[in-house]
Parts: structure tokens; sequence; C-alpha cells
């Protein structure tokens, strides 16, 4: 069982000391949706699966709309973005134990802000964020893991147009409150661990995700 912070006020008036918590932080919650496909650095023949992997909170929702708290829907999510320099350590997984597509995604790395002129508009969103860790699993022989994957401010599901801007809230924070990160990353040659599977021996992998309330320290 957790407990909030518990704070003591003493009443300048009355001398009286006033109780007050702080409760427990709020729940994680995020929008995830992934894919899975043969592309040009993992051609068709090396991946005989080609659609949506998992998705929070259902499937073909946009996570650019959409979002759950952890333990709901069957959905277990853990995130911790932690300032570093001139980005952040970002570690974020979405676990699906129920319905038709349980599985797991995992991307771990250093995500730098979104570039943005003097209003506030972004600039630069195709730039790509290097050296993301992507793994992809589930109960089918799925073990996708590729250490060089990259992240952009951009779409990356095909049904949502690749490739444009995220909505403009999009981006990577954290501080004392908690952190926070909606970016997509691409693995254009995901290599399945599982080498007894020759059905998904090697895919490109992408997701977009929206975390929030992430632990920041």
């Amino acid at each position: 069982m957790g407990f909030g912070k518990v704070m003591l006020f003493l009443s300048a008036s009355s001398g009286a000391v006033v109780i007050a918590c702080s409760g427990p932080p709020p729940a994680i919650q995020a929008g995830v949706t992934s894919v899975i496909q043969g592309g040009s650095q993992a051609p068709a023949q090396f991946c005989q699966r080609s659609g949506d992997f998992i998705d929070v909170p259902l499937a073909g929702a946009d996570p650019n709309t959409l979002v759950v708290p952890t333990g709901t829907q069957g959905v277990t999510l853990n995130c911790q973005v932690v300032p570093s320099g001139n980005g952040y350590n970002v570690t974020v997984s979405a676990q699906v134990s129920t319905g038709i597509q349980p599985g797991t995604v995992t991307f771990t790395g250093f995500f730098t802000p979104r570039v943005r002129d003097a209003n506030g508009n972004p600039t630069s969103d195709t730039t790509q964020i290097p050296n993301i860790r992507g793994i992809f699993q589930d109960n089918t022989g799925v073990n996708l893991f590729q250490k060089d994957c990259y992240a952009q401010y951009t779409t990356a599901d095909p049904a949502l147009l690749s490739g444009n801007p995220l909505p403009r809230e999009a981006d990577v924070f954290a501080d004392n409150s908690g952190g926070r990160i909606w970016v997509s990353v691409f693995c254009p040659n995901a290599v399945n661990q599982n080498t007894s599977n020759q059905i998904t021996k090697a895919c490109q992998g992408t997701a977009t995700f929206r975390f929030e309330n992430c632990a920041s320290h």
C-alpha cells in the first residue's frame, strides 16, 4: 500500500495544527499504437506478418486523443522520464494482457525536446533522434529487438498518414512533479531474438506513444 506525503501547518490565529495529505501520485496513463510489417530493410519474406501489433487503449485507437491509466483494460504501463543534460533518459513500456492482441512494447533511450521557433511552433519534426532501443514481444514467438531505432515527432502508423507532424503538444518534459513524452519510434530492421520463429525473422516495427505521469527521478 502506498502512502501520500503528510504536511503539518500551524495556524497563526489559533495555534492549532492542521494535517494535510498530498495523496498518492497520479497513475501513469498512456496511448499507444504499434505496427510490425515488412520494410525496405526487413523484406516481406522475412516478416510474414503485417498490421497492428498492440494498441492502447484499444485496437485502432488514436493515441493523439485517447489515453488510459495503468491497470485498466488489461493494460500495464511503466515509464520514467529523467532530465539529463539537454534531454531526458526515457524508458517506457506498455503490456496488454487481454483481447486479441496481447503483447508488450518497450523503448529506451535519450530523447531531446522538440525544436521550436520563438513562438513555440515546431520546426524540425523529421530530425531523427538516434540510438533508441525497441522491443516488440508477444506470445506467438515474436521477440523483435533493435538497438538503433530512431524517434521523430511525426506520425508512424500508415493509417494516420505516416510522416505528418504530431499535434503541437507532443514533446518530452519532466520536472519534480513527473514526466511525459509523446513521440514516434521507428525500428526499420528489428530482428527476432527467437531464432526458431521463421515467420517473423526480421520486421519493421513502428510505434507512436503518449505517456504521462511518469517517474522523473
